[in-house]
């Protein structure tokens, strides 16, 4: 796994903490390659992880009857405030 702390720092939820908070919650992350149209996680699913997004984009979206309506597309440019 290469270094995260660079990749913690630009999010905005740790962007105050220093080099050193950085290294100390970094082993707390497990680097994963998901392949295209991996489900993540389903709606009402519990909450027990934290993605960051370097690079790809992740759709969020939910079927409604028989329809996918997309909800967001999130990507390492566009998520900050949101999972980065």
């Amino acid at each position: 796994m290469h270094n995260i702390v660079p990749l913690l720092k630009e999010v905005p939820l740790f962007e105050d903490l220093t080099v050193s908070e950085l290294m100390s919650i970094s082993p707390l992350f497990t680097e994963r390659k998901i392949k295209k149209n991996t489900v993540l996680f389903h709606e009402g699913d519990l909450g027990n992880e934290f993605f960051i997004i370097d690079t790809g984009v992740v759709k969020i979206y939910r079927i409604d009857y028989t329809k996918e309506v997309i909800l967001s597309l999130l990507s390492e440019e566009i998520t900050s405030g949101k999972c980065r």
